[in-house]
């Protein structure tokens, strides 16, 4: 089950039944792929694939072209071997990789850990001055690829 801020999302793979459980007496919406109308599962599938490569080239305006086209080629590269979560796995999330600088731990055990805490409890961790040193020392290098008088000059010409 994956979980965001509103709800919870639960897929069964032998029922083909899509579930979001929003909790506190609000019912659940769920959706089971019958296969009754082709076309349509085959736009869903299109339609996922496309929001999955397009997923992994959102990665912020710091991020040049080059960088979100290669993670766009990683998520395609994984996908052409069978691996639909390999990238974030591999890769794991970007507290994940941070905690495992600071730490030195395998970034893989510290995504795992992560996955079992809600979106609170890794704010707070990632505020521990320990890991917001390396998350602002990312920062300040990917901005540093950042033409701030451009950005400016944008601002200003508004």
């Amino acid at each position: 089950m994956r979980a965001n801020a509103v709800m919870d999302y639960a897929f069964d793979s032998i029922n083909m039944e899509h579930r979001w459980v929003f909790g506190h007496g609000i019912e659940d919406v769920a959706f089971v792929e019958t296969g009754e109308f082709p076309a349509l599962d085959a736009r869903a599938k299109s339609h996922g694939f496309k929001q999955k490569i397009a997923d992994a080239g959102a990665k912020g305006q710091t991020a040049t072209n080059r960088e979100k086209r290669d993670a766009m080629q990683k998520v395609v590269d994984a996908l052409r071997r069978g691996e639909w979560a390999a990238d974030r796995e591999s890769a794991g999330t970007e507290l994940a990789q941070i905690i495992a600088t600071v730490d030195r731990k395998p970034v893989a055990k510290i995504a795992a850990y992560l996955k079992t805490l809600t979106s609170a409890q890794k704010a707070a961790l990632g505020a521990l001055p320990r890991y917001a040193e390396e998350r602002d020392r990312r920062n300040a290098a990917a901005t540093a690829k950042v033409d701030l008088d451009v950005l400016e000059a944008g601002l200003e010409s508004l």
